[in-house]
């Protein structure tokens, strides 16, 4: 079987209802949480069936909790744990969906000391539980890629192949060389595409790795020219 890792999206799948609402205080109402890569997960699934996936969310709406914990300086340790807390709700959510609609899913989220003996169950998927002490959930990604000997970790970013951050002009990367996204990441503020952890442990252990945007990955299909996507340029290959 191939193992695949996916970092699925974070934040960039909460979006703007169009229109207001009657009362002020209901604005938040305005955004939700966009459902349909989740809802494709299924059919990702059962399309690969040579694959056994890891799974991985985001922080998909984390960074309130985070900017809540500053404003009123709680400790750091606390914002990470709520972090965590995030998105292993999201992991939650998403196991009984895809248990709901036949997918073999492992019912618990698994640690990630704990993958290798995991796979014994043969589930087609697994979310593993993001810990405190490890950086963010790119690296825990990459950890489970190390730990498990994945075949390739698929990162999930809004826009990608096309890059802003660190640019003058919006640029489209379709083979992007593991140091150059170093180099760039250096150039901005907080963490990059990828963070450098996780760059660190995809450099020295030479894993496959690709960065594609979430619509695309709707048609992720680990047998065919890549990956399903129709081309090279509907993503980024990292070069090591």
């Amino acid at each position: 079987m191939n193992k695949v890792i996916v970092r699925l999206p974070g934040g960039g799948r909460i979006k703007k209802k169009p229109g207001t609402q009657e009362l002020s205080w209901w604005d938040y109402r305005n955004h939700y949480i966009t459902p349909e890569l989740y809802c494709d997960l299924k059919n990702i699934i059962n399309r690969n069936e040579g694959c056994t996936f890891f799974l991985i969310s985001g922080g998909v709406g984390a960074f309130l909790y985070a900017d809540l914990c500053d404003s009123i300086s709680s400790h750091d340790e606390v914002a990470s744990q709520i972090g965590c807390n995030v998105v292993s709700m999201m992991h939650t959510i998403l196991i009984s969906s895809l248990a709901k609609n036949g997918i073999k899913v492992s019912p618990h989220e698994v640690d990630i000391n704990k993958v290798n003996e995991a796979q014994s169950s043969n589930h087609s998927c697994y979310f593993v539980k993001p810990c405190i002490n490890i950086m963010s959930t790119d690296s825990l990604a990459a950890h489970t890629a190390h730990f498990i000997k994945a075949d390739m970790i698929v990162y999930l970013k809004e826009g990608a192949p096309t890059y802003h951050i660190g640019f003058d002009v919006p640029m489209k990367i379709n083979k992007w060389k593991i140091d150059d996204i170093k180099s760039k990441a250096n150039t901005c503020n907080g963490n990059y595409i990828i963070d450098d952890e996780a760059l660190n442990i995809i450099k020295e252990n030479s894993i496959k790795t690709i960065i594609t945007n979430p619509d695309m990955f709707s048609h992720f299909n680990h047998n065919i020219d890549n990956y399903g996507f129709g081309s090279s340029d509907n993503y980024t290959e990292v070069i090591v």
